[in-house]
C-alpha cells in the first residue's frame, strides 16, 4: 500500500511543479498594478496595451504565418 501512496505523491508534486507556475502567472497577468508582486486589483489593462502595439501584433502574425507555411509543406523524404 506504500507504493502507490508514494507514486501518486510524485505524480502530484510533478504536476503542481509544472502547473502552479503557469496559473500563477495567468493570474497576475491580470494585476493593475505595475509591480509583479503588488496586487491592486483585477484588471485587463495589459491586455488592452498589447493589443494596441503594432510591433507584438506584427510579430504574433508572423509567427501565424509561419506556423500555417510549416504546417502545410509536406515532407518529401
Amino acid at each position: 500500500m506504500r507504493r502507490p501512496l508514494t507514486l501518486l505523491s510524485l505524480v502530484l508534486f510533478g504536476y503542481a511543479f509544472l502547473y502552479v507556475p503557469i496559473v500563477t502567472l495567468v493570474v497576475y497577468s491580470f494585476n493593475e498594478s505595475d509591480r509583479v508582486m503588488i496586487w491592486q486589483g483585477f484588471s485587463t489593462r495589459w491586455y488592452a496595451a498589447l493589443l494596441a502595439d503594432e510591433q507584438i501584433l506584427s510579430a504574433a502574425w508572423l509567427s501565424v504565418r509561419i506556423a500555417v507555411i510549416s504546417a502545410s509543406v509536406v515532407r518529401s523524404g
